[in-house]
C-alpha cells in the first residue's frame, strides 16, 4: 500500500520547492541536494534532508 501512496502525492520541481515557505530555513541545503529537472514529493524532500542531517562529520 505504501507504493500506492507515493503515486498519489504531487511532485514538484526544484525551483518550486525552493519557494515553499516550509523549506525557507533549508534553501541552501536543498539547492545542493536537489537535482535540476527532477521532480520530488515533499516526503522525498523531507527524507533527503533527514539523511543529510544524520550524516557523519569527517
Amino acid at each position: 500500500m505504501a507504493g500506492n501512496e507515493a503515486v498519489n502525492l504531487p511532485k514538484f520541481t526544484k525551483d518550486s520547492i525552493l519557494k515553499f515557505e516550509r523549506y525557507q530555513e533549508r534553501r541552501d541545503l536543498l539547492r545542493a541536494l536537489l537535482v535540476d529537472g527532477e521532480r520530488y514529493t515533499t516526503k522525498e524532500v523531507d527524507t533527503l534532508i533527514a539523511k543529510f542531517m544524520k550524516g557523519r562529520v569527517k
